[in-house]
């Protein structure tokens, strides 16, 4: 659908890239859905948490955990990504104040922010999920994982902003699960070669 619309002249949003990504996420098609991301961001598209969801969802799905971690450490970058401010002239600021509305003594105060975090999250629950990916995201560190695979702070706006803790703790825990198997393999390997070594010097002595 994207590529038919680049074709047609339209330029793809934000409503055409997350059913496209949702799909390849039900189909388990994490490398299609990884290019749709990267299409998203090339394209100076904002995700929501919808969008980003159904992009960890491939991964996890499609078992790259390490590649969902790269796009958790991208959403930090869109979410503190600040577009340049332009100074108004003099002219400007007089003309927008004089156009500002006086707010009536009555005025209700703001509606308080949205909550990034499911409703039924209580702060305890939030508190003890961030605590679980920050553990495991320290563990995968401690265990050889890249530094810049993921940063502390892409899981904290992760959890807190984009109300995403549950996929990147699973995302967490699989990554772990993985180096964790790679460990048990590379030390395996070494013991076999240090068993064959042993072997061979033994053969040699006897002879």
């Amino acid at each position: 659908l994207v590529g038919e619309m680049r074709r047609d002249g339209l330029a793809p949003n934000l409503a055409c890239y997350t059913p496209a990504l949702a799909a390849c996420a039900d189909a388990a098609e994490w490398r299609p859905a990884l290019e749709l991301w990267e299409s998203l961001l090339r394209d100076g598209i904002t995700p929501d948490a919808l969008a980003a969801g159904a992009a960890l969802d491939a991964c996890l799905a499609g078992r790259v955990p390490q590649s969902g971690l790269a796009v958790v450490e991208q959403l930090e970058q869109v979410r503190t990504r600040r577009p340049p401010r332009r100074l108004f002239t003099r002219a400007e600021a007089a003309a927008a104040l004089a156009a500002t509305p006086a707010p009536p003594n009555d005025t209700p105060p703001p509606p308080p922010p949205p909550l990034s975090l499911p409703l039924s999250a209580s702060p305890r629950e939030a508190a003890a999920l961030l605590n679980d990916c920050c553990s495991l995201l320290d563990s995968l560190q401690r265990h050889g994982a890249p530094l810049g695979l993921v940063s502390f702070g892409a899981v904290i706006g992760a959890v807190e902003h984009w109300g995403l803790g549950e996929r990147v703790r699973a995302l967490l825990l699989a990554a772990n699960n993985a180096q964790q198997q790679q460990e048990a393999r590379a030390s395996a390997r070494a013991s076999a070669a240090e068993g064959e070594a042993r072997g061979g010097d033994v053969s040699a002595s006897t002879e």
